[in-house]
């Protein structure tokens, strides 16, 4: 599904989802707000928290791997790059005559530089915090807690309410 100012579409150009970013003041506030959002069955997998606590709230539902890190977004500079290596490489290869390529050679060369640029990167990435993240870095060292709401177009409404009840605790809050 393509996104679009934290809008998500889908095929049809029909929207149904929207990401919803709280910063809450502390992790009591999170788990009374998580209380409140489970019950609403369209939002039950699609509330997660980020905190930097050192012992977090188990109970406090976490984005994945993946999504915390930022090995996708470092996987994806890094096909990027190894794409434009290659060009590179091979431009220059061509160009000073040292060597002729076959089209073989020059797709295989490409190919890997893809996927080793694109391996690498995740490599780093899984060892970085999510690039999102970072302008919430300060509040996060401090105690703060990232609420991410997943909201279904159907459920809009329920969020907004369910927010506006706990408007005290929120620090900073970012909507599409």
């Amino acid at each position: 599904m393509p996104i679009y100012n934290g809008l998500l579409y889908d095929s049809t150009g029909e929207f149904t989802m929207n990401q919803y970013i709280y910063l809450l003041k502390n992790e009591r506030a999170a788990s009374e707000i998580y209380k409140l959002l489970a019950k609403a069955p369209l939002l039950k997998n699609n509330v997660h928290f980020v905190s930097h606590a050192k012992q977090p709230n188990p109970k406090l539902p976490k984005y994945n791997f993946f999504i915390e890190s930022d090995a996708i977004h470092s996987g994806v500079l890094g096909a990027i790059a190894g794409f434009g290596i290659s060009g590179l490489l091979i431009t220059l290869l061509e160009l000073s005559n040292i060597l002729t390529l076959p089209a073989v050679v020059v797709i295989g060369i490409g190919l890997f530089s893809i996927l080793f640029g694109s391996w690498l990167g995740g490599f780093i990435g899984f060892q970085k915090e999510n690039y999102r993240y970072h302008e919430f870095k300060s509040e996060l060292d401090q105690g703060e807690v990232l609420l991410i709401i997943d909201c279904p177009a159907n459920a809009v409404k329920q969020t907004t309410f369910v927010m506006k009840q706990f408007e005290n605790n929120i620090h900073k809050q970012i909507q599409p």
